[in-house]
């Protein structure tokens, strides 16, 4: 049966996310009336980013062994800034599964400076849902679970440590006998300290539809579709004092999920601990690092528990090199897993500009 209840009010909320969004246009318009005639189109900054890493796995869930050179990363960022409420930003990215370039970021933001602290922002875009900070070479589970990346329309205000930012987008799943509309969105509140000795992060993100995510939208799409949204949720805490950071993350669905082929899964999660210190080694930055992670209800699509340990040395400010060793353990079979390790050891060489 249809959940009527469900539906009035994610209707009830997207009519608040436009409402909100028209208030931000309209409040925005006075800090954007300027002069079209003072841009500066010469204040444009290219940056960019080549990772480089050398893997060897022994995988016992497929009982081999493997080592690979592989193009992790290749990226070039272009930001022009012709006013100062003014940006765009567009990330070219290097796919090496598809073997071609890609747009991995594209948007336009209004606002964001300094004078101006509120902001809309439009285009593809990664949603503020998690933060997915990490000193290892992988990525967290909790970015595999959570990080979502589409065309969106973001508003949001940055003051006195304070952010908060509200979205809505389209995404690629509907719900059963729904129509393919912009019926995804969410929610970000984060606050920021920082002095000399000592800074904190903290922070958490709402989103009504977790399968949108990277991570989730092949589950999804793989059942023909979801019966109803499921909402996600992340919060995280990041703290620094002197040499020494820690980082936790959690990243969860918050009810079980139904597919149109009738079949149901538990609510995923994952959550990351990470440790780390900083020091200097022939003068060069040295930054070790100590994490461990694991998930619930994720089975066939992460592993249940991973371990991992890094060192990485910055040899200036453009260019480091790392060395990572993680163990990942599989789900036991009795909860549809294989109960194997993957032991990994991966090598990067590292250039960012």
């Amino acid at each position: 049966m249809k959940n009527r209840t469900k539906d009035a009010c994610s209707k009830k909320g997207f009519a608040a996310m436009v409402t909100a969004l028209f208030m931000a246009i309209c409040m925005c318009s006075t800090g954007f009336a300027m002069d079209l005639g003072d841009i500066n189109l010469g204040k444009i900054d290219l940056s960019g980013c080549i990772e480089i890493e050398v893997g060897f796995e022994d995988n016992g869930v497929d009982d081999e062994d493997s080592s690979d050179i592989s193009l992790a990363t290749a990226e070039v960022g272009l930001e022009a800034t012709p006013t100062d409420w003014l940006t765009g930003f567009v990330l070219f990215s290097w796919d090496d599964d598809e073997e071609e370039m890609i747009f991995d970021e594209a948007h336009i933001t209004l606002g964001g400076s300094d004078s101006i602290p509120y902001y809309l922002q439009a285009g593809k875009l990664y949603l503020p849902f998690g933060v997915y900070e990490t000193n290892m070479i992988s990525d967290p589970l909790t970015l595999d679970l959570g990080e979502t990346v589409d065309n969106a329309i973001q508003v949001g205000v940055d003051m006195g440590g304070v952010s908060a930012a509200a979205y809505i987008f389209n995404g690629d799943s509907d719900e059963v006998d729904e129509d393919d509309a912009i019926r995804c969105f969410g929610a970000s509140l984060a606050y920021e300290y920082s002095s000399d000795t000592f800074s904190l992060a903290v922070g958490a993100d709402w989103m009504n539809n977790l399968f949108e995510s990277d991570g989730l939208i092949d589950v999804a799409e793989d059942h023909s579709g979801i019966v109803d949204y499921v909402d996600g949720y992340a919060l995280h805490t990041l703290a620094c004092m002197g040499p020494v950071a820690f980082m936790a993350e959690y990243v969860a669905a918050s009810d079980d999920i139904s597919f149109a082929d009738k079949t149901e899964i538990d609510a995923p999660a994952a959550w990351a601990l990470e440790l780390g210190y900083t020091v200097e080694l022939a003068g060069k930055e040295t930054t070790f690092a100590l994490g461990y992670q694991g998930s619930e209800d994720a089975v066939d699509i992460l592993p249940e528990s991973k371990l991992l340990c890094s060192v990485g040395m910055g040899f200036n400010d453009y260019f480091s090199a790392a060395v990572e060793y993680a163990t990942a353990e599989d789900y036991d079979t009795s909860d549809g897993g294989s109960g194997e390790d993957v032991d990994t050891v991966t090598l990067q060489l590292a250039l960012e500009f």
